[in-house]
């Protein structure tokens, strides 16, 4: 009885972790990108985050820079340059839908630059940066995305709701480094699907 149930928790631990990664993927390929200009709806979204104002940064990144590696990234070059690692949030849209903040870091150099030295899988040339001097990451995971629906749109509404559980449930699996009980797992699985189902009805309205 003992050996069964040991059996079922490990099926349901490593179903959790593959839709994990199905989700990690999913939600790295939304087309969302650098706002085009600082809206009332940015502001307001920002003003929830932090009191500081959010700016546009130019990306410059270091030859050795990896992509997802801000907080590495920027370590290695205050260890070859010196300056300042400032914490914060990178902000992007998906026009007409919604509005998402990602834990970052950026490099302020000697004089007082604030430059992004961490590449874009999309190439962007600029960033919009928050600083939140509290968002200190953990030593196993950054902290997770946010997400404010900026549509009316129902289907919009649902699914940032189920993305933002959803990223909440990721992170405290990652941030605690410890396998997920098969009741998290079976949890995690529910909330997973709703995401795709979520997800897929998005795309569908907007393309």
């Amino acid at each position: 009885m003992r050996d069964t149930r040991a059996a079922e928790e490990g099926r349901l631990q490593a179903a959790m972790t593959l839709l994990y990664r199905v989700m990690r993927d999913l939600g790295d390929g939304m087309p969302t990108t650098t706002p085009s200009t600082i809206s009332a709806e940015i502001l307001q979204f920002c003003a929830m985050i932090s009191p500081e104002p959010p700016v546009m940064l130019p990306v410059h990144p270091a030859p050795y820079s990896l992509l997802s590696e801000c907080f590495n990234n920027v370590d290695a070059v205050l260890a070859d340059y010196g300056g300042e690692r400032i914490l914060g949030w990178l902000i992007w849209e998906r026009a007409g839908a919604f509005i998402e903040c990602e834990h970052h870091a950026i490099w302020k150099d000697e004089h007082g630059n604030l430059i992004d030295i961490t590449p874009h899988a999309d190439g962007e040339a600029q960033i919009l940066f928050l600083r939140d001097d509290s968002a200190v990451p953990l030593p196993t995971t950054g902290l997770p995305n946010r997400m404010k629906a900026t549509s009316r749109s129902l289907t919009v509404k649902r699914y940032v709701e189920i993305a933002n559980q959803f990223r909440m449930t990721d992170w405290k699996v990652r941030s605690t480094g410890a396998p997920p009980s098969g009741r998290e797992a079976g949890e995690a699985r529910k909330l997973a699907i709703k995401f795709m189902a979520a997800q897929a009805r998005l795309d569908a309205k907007f393309p």
